[in-house]
């Protein structure tokens, strides 16, 4: 009888612990090749698209003591970094909450009284 893999298994489901193990050990390989494909692409002259990936050059290595770090030369974006924005949504929604918890109050308070008279 021919041994097979688990991976090579079409009834190990991916939400097993098996299943998951086979994905997993997949990852790295894949991970591995879409950064020398990044590489070659880059090498060939194209920036890189992927917000996961950053082009350093020797002055701004220079400007960061040199420390090789991807989170000091990856962009930020824009979405996230817009703080202003987003203090302001905040602010608009905890104005609402409050809002909303004063009407609910409010509306305990008439039933509240709406039952005392019944009795």
């Amino acid at each position: 009888m021919e041994k097979t893999s688990t991976a090579q298994r079409a009834d190990v489901p991916a939400n097993t612990p098996a299943g998951r193990m086979i994905t997993a050990s997949k990852r790295p390989a894949f991970a591995m090749r879409w950064r020398m494909r990044v590489y070659r692409d880059w090498a060939a002259g194209q920036a890189p698209t992927s917000t996961n990936v950053a082009v350093a050059t020797l002055e701004d290595l220079a400007a960061n003591n040199f420390v090789i770090d991807p989170a000091r030369y990856q962009a930020i974006d824009d979405a996230i970094s817009d703080s202003e924005e987003t203090t302001r949504t905040i602010a608009t929604l905890h104005q609402r909450l409050d809002a909303l918890i004063e009407a609910s109050h409010s509306a305990d308070d008439r039933l509240r009284a709406v039952l005392e008279s019944k009795r």
